[in-house]
């Protein structure tokens, strides 16, 4: 029988929460290597937040269209943060 390794991971969401914050976009990244194949994937999600409004937390959370996601790639890319395809 094989021996499988396990890798702990990370994950770090933070939000000022202020009592108002404007409509945002939330982009989120997971890189991962599969043991078994060998190979590596990455995976992203984009969403719009509608933020908070008097205090008030907009829980509603909407995929970002295909047209918007381009423009949102573009301007994580121009921070240098990272965000590559």
């Amino acid at each position: 029988m094989g021996t499988t390794s396990r890798r702990d991971f990370q994950t770090e969401a933070r939000i000022n929460i202020q009592p108002n914050i404007p409509p945002s976009y939330v982009a989120y990244e997971l890189r991962y290597n599969d043991p078994i194949t060998r190979q590596s994937y990455r995976q992203a999600w984009y969403w719009r937040w509608n933020g908070v409004r008097d205090g008030a937390f907009a829980d509603s959370f909407a995929n970002v269209p295909s047209f918007d996601t381009d423009k949102l790639i573009a301007y994580l890319r121009n921070l240098n943060v990272g965000w590559d395809d």
